[in-house]
């Protein structure tokens, strides 16, 4: 049963970052406020999902096809700041790229499909 809260955990965890991701940008705004954090915090973030989701597909308990889907999204989001340039790191200066809205529109699409594979083991 501890193994499969910790996994249950996990997921919650993955899904709570993505959720982030793709939030309005008022609600982005919020969270940035709230946590007293920039918005490079998001980004760091998801290479925490993607180092722990490499160990997760190592012991079996991610799927590769998951993976992949999260390896993907984090590529678009490395080249997303890739393109920022320097002191270009705040919301209001990604708001105004439209390729931040398509970055949130990925991050909810990878969410919709892990969160309906993952529904029946989410604890709620």
């Amino acid at each position: 049963m501890t193994d499969e809260i910790a996994l249950a955990g996990f997921r919650n965890w993955v899904l709570s970052v993505l959720a982030t991701l793709s939030a309005t940008v008022e609600d982005q705004r919020q969270y940035l406020r709230e946590n007293g954090v920039g918005l490079d915090e998001i980004f760091l973030q998801l290479d925490d999902v993607m180092y722990i989701s490499r160990s997760r597909v190592d012991d079996g308990t991610l799927d590769r096809e998951h993976f992949a889907l999260l390896e993907g999204f984090s590529r678009q989001v490395f080249e997303f700041g890739e393109s920022i340039p320097v002191g270009g790191w705040t919301l209001d200066f990604v708001e105004s790229v439209e390729s931040w809205g398509a970055l949130r529109r990925s991050a909810q699409r990878v969410a919709d499909v892990l969160g309906g594979a993952w529904a029946e083991d989410i604890l709620e």
